[in-house]
Parts: structure tokens; C-alpha cells; sequence
């Protein structure tokens, strides 16, 4: 019996992990780098990022939230720009020139 004609009673389990396996792993391969410095960093800002998130929705620390949110974009901004990726280029180069103007807004008022 071909594969492309079982149904799925047809199969045991190993051949259905075995099956299940080889489809999916075509389908969710990364296609960025892994351990290289953008890795790192994707990493750590978007940590940095969920930490100001969590900050900004229990209404804490509004400075310390915005300078993390800060951080994380430029983060973003330099895997964006090592990758050439012009929609994350343009995100965080608006986010984090529009968080860095709340930041001396707080600093001047």
C-alpha cells in the first residue's frame, strides 16, 4: 500500500510519528541563524520587551517601562538591520525614535 493512500487507522504509531515527523519538519525549519550574535540579541530583546510589557500593563514603573521598551526596539533595530529586513528596519527605527521622545519628554517636563 502507497503512503499517500493510508488513512490514518492504517498507520501504526510508529509509522504515523515517523510520517507526522518527516511532513511537519519541511513545514517549521527556521530560516534564521541560530547562536549567531542576532540570535542573541532577538533573544534578550524580546525578553526585554515582555518585561516592559508586563511593567506597562500593571501600570508600574512607567520610566522603567519605556527605557525597556527602548532597549528592546534597538535590539530588534540592529537584527533587523544585520538580516536587511526593511519592514522590522522600519518598525523599530518608529518605535524606538518615538520611545526615545517620551523619554526626554519625562527628562524635560
Amino acid at each position: 500500500m502507497e503512503n499517500s493512500k493510508k488513512t490514518i487507522h492504517s498507520y501504526s504509531k510508529q509509522e504515523l510519528y515517523e510520517e507526522l515527523h518527516e511532513r511537519t519538519s519541511k513545514v517549521i525549519k527556521s530560516v534564521t541563524p541560530k547562536y549567531d550574535i542576532t540570535w542573541w540579541v532577538k533573544w534578550v530583546s524580546s525578553i526585554v520587551i515582555i518585561c516592559a510589557i508586563i511593567l506597562r500593563s500593571l501600570g508600574l514603573y512607567h520610566e522603567v517601562d519605556v527605557l525597556l521598551s527602548f532597549i528592546g526596539c534597538i535590539g530588534w533595530l540592529f537584527v533587523a538591520i544585520r538580516w536587511q529586513d526593511r519592514s522590522l528596519i522600519i518598525l523599530n527605527t518608529i518605535a524606538s525614535t518615538v520611545l526615545l521622545l517620551g523619554m526626554v519628554k519625562e527628562v524635560v517636563t
